[in-house]
């Protein structure tokens, strides 16, 4: 009954696993950066899909002496676009996903992304293995209170990597504010919404 949920688990891997922009009718999209592609989703007012899509994001936190987070969600994704043959991304069902075997045919779901932009295909060759592990235990416990999110034949596009900015004084700019998902104080639509809010108060 709710347009987008928030769940957020510490699944057994210990990483914290999420969703995030559900979209009831929605579909998948294609995300552009400079020398990669990853997936998206919107929901659009006037046209509507069959499907549901939302993100499941695995929070990865790293110790020293690396410090290339970027570096390392861009490698992920342009590991996915090489398999993918160069400038699509991955569609797998997710019971090949668990299985670890590529997707060759799909079943009941149908694609909301273009054909032409992705190959049937193994995001185990794509993502790291404790990631994975992460994102099974996510849907699997998930599946018990959101019943046939694990349904053999639902999709999973991949990959989708989220880079999140650096925090911002806001104190430091003066009579010029940033808010929102830029400013590195929120993470949604929602949050973004109140960000502004409560900066606009104080004026």
């Amino acid at each position: 009954e709710m347009y987008e949920f928030k769940i957020r688990l510490k699944t057994k891997t210990g990483y914290i696993v999420r969703t995030f922009c559900n979209n009831p009718g929605g579909e998948v999209t294609l995300e552009s950066y400079d020398d990669f592609l990853t997936v998206n989703g919107h929901a659009n007012t006037n046209k509507k899909t069959t499907n549901t899509n939302f993100a499941i994001l695995v929070t990865h936190s790293f110790t020293q002496p690396f410090n290339d987070p970027v570096g390392y969600g861009s490698y992920i994704a342009k590991l996915s676009n090489i398999l993918a043959g160069g400038d699509k991304v991955i569609l797998q069902c997710y019971e090949d996903f668990k299985g670890s075997k590529r997707t060759k045919k799909l079943g009941r779901v149908e694609p909301t992304l273009d054909p032409k932009h992705f190959i049937l295909g193994d995001l185990n060759l794509a993502l790291p293995r404790r990631t994975i592990e992460s994102i099974i235990d996510f849907l699997e416990r998930l599946e018990t209170v959101v019943r046939g999110v694990t349904y053999p034949d639902n999709l999973l596009y991949g990959a989708e990597v989220k880079f999140y900015a650096n925090k911002i004084n806001n104190d430091f700019f003066g009579n010029v504010k940033i808010i929102g998902d830029c400013s590195g104080w929120t993470r949604s639509i929602t949050y973004a919404t109140s960000h502004g809010y409560l900066i606009a108060k104080e004026f």
